[in-house]
């Protein structure tokens, strides 16, 4: 099987930062929550077969 490495560009990360800062114009905290949740998303996937060097 092929492994991969996933990484982000600088539009995800701008994105990213973006909807961070939004929803904490919504709620403070929220923002946070936001961020927390992308972030073990992106360590979930890179913890498959498929994505074995990405947390590097």
């Amino acid at each position: 099987m092929k492994k991969y490495t996933l990484r982000f560009d600088e539009r995800v990360e701008t994105d990213i930062l973006e909807a961070v800062l939004y929803y904490d114009s919504k709620s403070i905290g929220l923002g946070k929550k936001f961020y927390d949740q992308v972030k073990l998303a992106y360590e979930a996937i890179c913890l498959t077969n498929l994505f074995p060097n990405s947390l590097k």
